[in-house]
């Protein structure tokens, strides 16, 4: 699949990505880059574990990287929960994690199948 599906089937923008990273092959480097990057992985190490604090970072770094990175549906998902984790309501962040974590599967499935 190209980056253009990519950014079709994710519910990204593509425009967004090229505003940050300029050129689509940067573009592919840091979309494989994120698959190693690892805010996601204590993001749900922290919300397991209740530590409130460590996942407000967590989250707050996944909101920038899915900003640059033209993931608008993830950067939607992970700023709704760091507003939630930021006002203290946990239950609801919980929920919201969740939806995260779901968007960040597919996401991960679907940058195994750009090239």
């Amino acid at each position: 699949m190209d980056v253009d599906e990519f950014y079709r089937r994710t519910r990204g923008s593509l425009q967004k990505a090229r505003e940050y990273l300029k050129d689509e092959d940067t573009v592919i480097t840091f979309l494989y880059m994120f698959k190693k990057d690892e805010s996601f992985a204590v993001l749900k190490a922290s919300m397991e574990s209740e530590e409130w604090d460590a996942a407000f970072r967590a989250a707050h770094t996944l909101k920038g990287i899915c900003l640059t990175l033209g993931m608008t549906c993830m950067y939607d998902s992970a700023s709704a929960l760091t507003s939630e984790l930021k006002a203290g309501r946990t239950k609801e962040a919980l929920r919201l994690f969740r939806d995260l974590e779901e968007l960040y599967r597919i996401t991960i499935k679907e940058i195994d199948m750009v090239g």
